[in-house]
C-alpha cells in the first residue's frame, strides 16, 4: 500500500514529464507526497562534477532554488491529495548527504531518469543515497510513464539477499492477481539445475499468495539491458530488481545490472535493498 511517496528533481523544468507522473501517482493512491527540489551550484564542466563548481554567492543561490520550488508548486498545485515541497541549495558534492539527513519516512521513493535531471552525476549519487537509506522501495520513472494499478511486472531473479527484498516490496505494491514474470539472465543457453530450481521456488511463494507466476531464462550477458527488452516486449507496468546485489564500489568501477538501469532506465524500474 503506498500512502506516503518522497520525490526527488533537480532541475524542475526538465522534470515536467516526471512531476506530471508524479501528480498522477499520488492522485491514483490518495498518497501524501513530499517532493525535495535540490538546487546544484553551477558547474562550467558538467561532466567533471563534482567538480569544477562556480562559487555563487548565497543570496543568488537562494533565489535561484526559489523559482525551482515556484516552478514545482505550480505543476502542482491542482493535485488533489497533499504535498509538501522543500527546497535545498548547496555544492552538488553535498547535497546526497543533505538528502540523506533530511529523507522523510516513506513508503516509496520516486526519482526521474537521466531526461529529467540537468546533472547525472548528481543524480547517481542522490540514487544511490536513497537506495541504501530510505528503507523502502526506490521507483525511477521514465518521461511519459505513470504508477498506478501494478498488475503486470517483470521480477529480475539472482538469488541474493537483495532480490528477496525486491520479492516482498514488489509483492506488496502489486495489485491482487497481479501477473509476475520471474526472470533469470544468464550466458547459458538454459538455466543451471540450481537456477531452475530458485525460479521454481519464487514462483511457488507467488502462487501462495494468489500471484499469476511464471518463470523464465533469458540468454544474453547484458543483464540489464536484456530485462528491460523483455519487460518492454511483454507489455508490463515494471521491472524489479534487487539494487546493489554487488558491493557498490565494484558497480561504480566495471558497471553491474543496478548501474546500468540507473544510468539508462527505459522503463519503470524499482530497486530494492
Amino acid at each position: 500500500m503506498i500512502k506516503t511517496i518522497y520525490a526527488l528533481v533537480e532541475d524542475a523544468e526538465k522534470a515536467d514529464g516526471f512531476l506530471g507522473a508524479l501528480r498522477w501517482t499520488a492522485s491514483a493512491y490518495q498518497a501524501h507526497t513530499t517532493v525535495h527540489v535540490l538546487t546544484p551550484l553551477p558547474n562550467f564542466m558538467p561532466a567533471l562534477a563534482p567538480l569544477g563548481g562556480i562559487y555563487m554567492p548565497e543570496a543568488v543561490l537562494q533565489e535561484e532554488g526559489e523559482a525551482e520550488l515556484g516552478h514545482v508548486h505550480r505543476l502542482l498545485k491542482h493535485t488533489d491529495t497533499p504535498f509538501e515541497i522543500v527546497g535545498f541549495q548547496d555544492d552538488m558534492a553535498w547535497l546526497s548527504g543533505t538528502v540523506k539527513r533530511h529523507q522523510p519516512l516513506a513508503d516509496i521513493v520516486m526519482v526521474g531518469t537521466a531526461e529529467s535531471w540537468e546533472v547525472d552525476r548528481l543524480r547517481w549519487r542522490v540514487v544511490e543515497t536513497v537506495i541504501g537509506t530510505a528503507g523502502c522501495p526506490v521507483l525511477l520513472l521514465p518521461p511519459g510513464r505513470s504508477f498506478s494499478q501494478l498488475k503486470h511486472a517483470v521480477f529480475g531473479w539472482r538469488s541474493s539477499p537483495e532480490a528477496r527484498r525486491a520479492l516482498h516490496d514488489l509483492t506488496s505494491l502489486a495489485s491482487p492477481g497481479a501477473r509476475i514474470d520471474v526472470t533469470g539472465v544468464s550466458e547459458a543457453a538454459a538455466a543451471d539445475e540450481q537456477t531452475q530450481c530458485e525460479l521454481n521456488e519464487v514462483c511457488a511463494y507467488l502462487h501462495r499468495l494468489g500471484f499469476n507466476a511464471s518463470s523464465a531464462h533469458l540468454q544474453d550477458g547484458r543483464v540489464a539491458e536484456a530485462l528491460q527488452v523483455c519487460t518492454m516486449e511483454c507489455g508490463a507496468d515494471l521491472l524489479a530488481v534487487g539494487a546493489f546485489a554487488r558491493s557498490r564500489m565494484r558497480e561504480i568501477l566495471s558497471g553491474g545490472v543496478t548501474h546500468d538501469l540507473v544510468r539508462d532506465a527505459r522503463v519503470p524500474v524499482l530497486l530494492s535493498r
